[in-house]
This record gives structure tokens, sequence and C-alpha cells, in this order.
């Protein structure tokens, strides 16, 4: 009889342990605060949560997208992919790259989220790196313009900025 109530007890617990686990991962989605890297599926389960159904919420989404400083990246003006290593626009639709924005490569930059920046002189390319969140950029001196790609989800919050 004891070890039946002791094998229910320790069950409850695992049951309730494990439900509690999962509101916190929840919360945490939800919150935007989870560790480790940016999952793009959390993101959009996020922004679907916090909008409405109807087309108040669609209204207050554009007008934050509007109002959302992206420096000197024209979120407006992009095509769908992203420019890989060897210079080639493609690759996966969940990317976007920005039209070609003029560079100084004795200037600083800082992206503020991750991405992919292809350096180019006039239409020739010259490289592409992958660039992490906030740190300056790399300075390329033959390079006289860039083009940003990064993921779709990051277009509210995505920045370029010059140092």
């Amino acid at each position: 009889m004891k070890l039946k109530t002791l094998f229910l007890l320790s069950t409850s617990f695992v049951i309730l342990t494990g439900c509690g686990n999962e509101e916190e991962k929840t919360d945490d989605e939800k919150s935007g605060e989870s560790m480790g890297t940016l999952n793009p599926e959390s993101e959009e389960e996020s922004e679907n949560d916090n909008s409405n159904n109807d087309d108040t919420g669609k209204k207050e989404e554009t007008e934050n997208d509007s109002t959302h400083d992206s420096g000197l990246l024209d979120l407006n003006n992009t095509e769908t992919g992203w420019i890989n290593f060897e210079g080639n626009l493609g690759g996966n639709s969940e990317y976007l790259t920005s039209a070609p924005i003029e560079y100084n490569p004795n200037q600083n930059y800082v992206l503020t989220k991750g991405g992919y920046i292809a350096y180019f002189k006039g239409e020739e390319f010259i490289k592409t790196i992958q660039q992490k969140a906030d740190e300056p950029i790399e300075q390329v001196q033959d390079a006289d313009n860039i083009r940003v790609s990064y993921h779709n989800s990051f277009g509210n919050t995505i920045s370029l900025q010059e140092q």
C-alpha cells in the first residue's frame, strides 16, 4: 500500500513539474526574453498573440512599422532572399535583402540584429560576411556600397546605424 502511495505522489510531482516548465517557457516566449538565439517561429507566434484579429490590430502593426527607425536601411525597398558567399541573390525565401547602401570604409557601422553584409565596389561583388548583432561591421577598404540580408522577422526591429 505504501508503494502505491509513493508511486502516485512521485507521478503527480513529475506531472506538475512538467506543467510548470511549459508555463514558464510560454511566458518567456511571449515576453521575448527567451535564452539563446532568436527563433523566428516563436517571434511570429508572439506577434500573433499580441495582435488582434480585427483591422484595428493590423493598423497598429502598420503604424509601428512606419515609426521604426531603421537607420540607413530602407525596409520598403527589399528583395526576397539573401546574398550568399559567392555574391548571388537567392536562397531562403524567409530572408530579405536591402537595396544597395552607400558605404564609407572609414566609418563605423552597427547592425542591431544579426544578418549578412555583402560588400560591393560598384556592381562588382567583393564578399559576404555573417554579422553578429550590435557589433561594428567589418571595414572593407575597396567597398563603396553594401547590401544587408536579414530574416524577415527582424523587419520591425533591425537597424543599420553609422557611428
